[in-house]
């Protein structure tokens, strides 16, 4: 997967030389699946209210997809605050749970997006690109 950016301490992505803090500072406001552009977009929005930063990270030319369903009993706010993030190896396609850090990471290596609210999305693609919109 050609990446324009890096994860760091597992709730981190750095794009040229600037870092954003999904666990903290960010909420995922939507997911998006283009099916006929076979891409999948997450958008994240700042929580602090003297902020309009967004995020987005658009995963172009899907190769492999697995989401996890939500956990019932949590709060649905918690579905949009990020857990972890990572990579997995690809033959560990029944791994929903754990990751690898960014030290880790090969060509095809999945990564792996899970939520406090027990969401978690692990995909492939052939492109990974990170867009921050003040």
């Amino acid at each position: 997967m050609k990446k324009n950016f890096s994860i760091i301490s597992s709730i981190e992505v750095v794009k040229a030389g600037d870092s954003f803090d999904l666990h903290n500072d960010f909420d995922l406001s939507k997911l998006e699946i283009d099916f006929q552009k076979n891409n999948l977009s997450l958008l994240w929005l700042s929580r602090s209210s003297s902020s309009c930063l967004q995020l987005s990270i658009v995963f172009k030319q899907i190769k492999y997809f697995n989401a996890l369903g939500f956990d019932e009993e949590m709060p649905r706010a918690e579905d949009r605050r990020l857990s972890f993030l990572g990579y997995l190896h690809p033959e560990d396609v029944n791994i929903m749970n754990g990751f690898l850090p960014e030290e880790s990471y090969a060509d095809g290596h999945h990564i792996i997006f899970s939520f406090e609210g027990g969401l978690t999305l692990k995909l492939l693609a052939e492109i990974a690109e990170l867009d921050v919109k003040n």
